[in-house]
């Protein structure tokens, strides 16, 4: 495999780190695209992952799987490991992302499994509600982040010494919390985020063969699931999540125990349990609580209150002044971000802002056809529990969450949001 057009993504041990490395060769450039197609560049070539305690020894496969989950927004033709990987890897790299990989080596098979799952733990509804259904010896690894050598810190408002803990909060629960510090987020801009979202669980799949996991688990809900941003239904299939397959094959295939739910279910979940004080899902709050002024704030509350049959909270209230973001985008056309969310919420309003009110007059009268929102899609125990853990997760989701109707799968199954809101909105809103 010649080195014009490729990229060199190389790892290598450093006392208690692994640093994983890109350089672009010719025929590649900085620019890229992440997590929904957004545009985003490379700013700085390295990464660092740290561990106290569990010491990883990854399988090559495994490095290059969690290196790729990093770099592949850069890559455009072909990638070049600094270690060999097995050959079906390379084939899966091939049929999967379409990028040529090695080098190769022969005599390499992958063949690994393991007896225990992993959580790749965020602290937020979703993957605290995740942690409940697990069994309780799944350990919960948390990426923490810290600040990069190389580039600037540009979102102080960011408070991660919060979510670290939090999460260690969880060993008083009987769970085995590992941090794992990276400065992976600014790796790109805009940053801090990850390239893509496996890139949350590099932590896991380094410490794969120490832990002796078959298996990570992550928070994803339904939404990012199964309806592409909240405006159409389909299935998994590898061509629209290439990522489960990839890693499959690299013996460590991904579970996500809740995907059949939405955060309405997860947030039950977890006020069930007495955690709501345990998680955090605000990207900016601090040790007194969420902010109460960013989109995920409003999510969250619209769809608790509808829920709960209340007005919203007078804290959020307060910040939606003329001119917030939030004010201008529900004044706008819809559908609205994450719009299956946001619609469930707004049909179920109760005595919000005017520019709320006005939002919600499409949707009020077809209210029941959102109540899948609130239950479990069924067949994702089909897609998202891998079958060795179905006798011990599957009780636990039935024990948690309403299963939906044969109506609600009807109604989720041909959910497509931009020709339902030109049908609800009429000529004002048409789409």
């Amino acid at each position: 495999m010649g080195r014009l057009g490729s990229v060199r993504v190389g790892w290598r041990r450093e006392e208690d780190a692994y640093v994983i490395t890109l350089r672009l060769d010719a025929g590649e450039g900085i620019h890229g695209h992440g997590q929904g197609g957004a545009p985003m560049q490379l700013v700085t070539n390295e990464a660092t992952f740290r561990f106290d305690g569990e010491q990883p020894d990854p399988h090559p496969d495994l490095l290059a799987v969690a290196a790729l989950s990093i770099a592949v927004p850069w890559v455009k033709c072909r990638v070049r490991f600094s270690a060999a990987i097995s050959p079906g890897l390379a084939e899966a790299i091939a049929e999967y992302f379409g990028l040529a990989a090695g080098p190769v080596d022969p005599r390499l098979d992958v063949r690994r499994s393991g007896s225990r799952v992993a959580l790749a733990f965020g602290v937020g509804a979703d993957s605290t509600a995740v942690s409940l259904v697990l069994p309780r010896d799944a350990p919960h690894i948390h990426l923490r982040r810290v600040s990069h050598r190389r580039v600037p810190n540009r979102f102080k408002e960011y408070r991660p010494e919060v979510f670290e803990r939090l999460a260690l909060g969880f060993e008083d629960l009987g769970r085995h919390v590992i941090i794992v510090p990276s400065d992976v987020e600014y790796l790109r801009a805009p940053h801090p985020t990850y390239a893509t979202w496996p890139a949350v669980g590099v932590g896991a799949y380094l410490l794969a063969d120490a832990l002796d996991l078959g298996s990570v688990a992550f928070g994803t809900v339904l939404g990012p699931r199964y309806l592409y941003g909240g405006l159409t239904f389909g299935l998994p299939t590898p061509k629209e999540h290439p990522w489960d397959h990839l890693f499959a094959r690299a013996g460590l295939p991904f579970m996500m125990p809740l995907a059949g739910s939405t955060e309405v279910t997860t947030g039950l979940i977890v006020r069930r349990a007495g955690l709501s004080s345990h998680v955090r899902s605000c990207p900016v709050g601090d040790e007194s609580g969420p902010c109460w002024t960013c989109m995920k704030c409003f999510r969250k509350e619209l769809v608790t209150a509808a829920w709960d049959a209340r007005p919203l909270d007078d804290r959020l209230l307060r910040n939606l002044h003329e001119g917030h973001p939030i004010v201008e985008r529900f004044r706008s056309p819809p559908p609205y971000p994450v719009h299956h969310m946001a619609e469930y919420g707004l049909a179920r309003l109760i005595d919000g802002p005017t520019f709320l009110e006005e939002a919600a007059a499409p949707f009020r009268d077809v209210r029941d056809e959102t109540d899948w929102v609130a239950r479990y899609y069924p067949r994702s125990a089909e897609f998202d529990v891998l079958p060795q853990w179905r006798s011990t997760v599957g009780p636990a989701i039935a024990k948690e969450v309403e299963m939906m109707s044969t109506a609600d799968v009807s109604h989720l199954e041909g959910w497509d949001a931009l020709a339902r809101v030109g049908r609800l909105t009429g000529s004002r809103y048409r789409v």
